[in-house]
């Protein structure tokens, strides 16, 4: 956590190392502070998939997965060229070849 936070402290214009120190701080106990980092970060990097996809990968995680599918789409969505959006096309088409929605 420390080193994340620390590498979007010399990056702060850089939406995958700030990303990363907000990811940095997701536990299973207070999985809050995490998204409390993230879900600003939406506002700040509208146009960078990798928070959006972050944070739908952590929504699934904590067991919210239309929220987190919401997110996914819209990471791909946002820049349908990414290698962001091409692992939601890969995840997506697992879940529907798998029978979920």
């Amino acid at each position: 956590e420390r080193q994340f936070a620390a590498a979007a402290k010399l990056a702060p214009d850089d939406p995958a190392a700030r990303t990363a120190a907000a990811v940095g701080r997701f536990t299973k106990r207070n999985p809050t502070r995490a998204f409390g980092a993230l879900g600003p970060l939406t506002a700040v990097f509208p146009r960078a998939p990798v928070v959006r996809f972050e944070l739908g990968l952590l929504l699934i995680w904590t067991a919210q997965p239309q929220k987190g599918l919401a997110q996914l789409r819209l990471a791909a969505a946002v820049d349908p060229h990414s290698e962001y959006a091409k692992e939601v096309r890969t995840l997506l088409s697992r879940l529907v070849n798998h029978g979920t929605k």
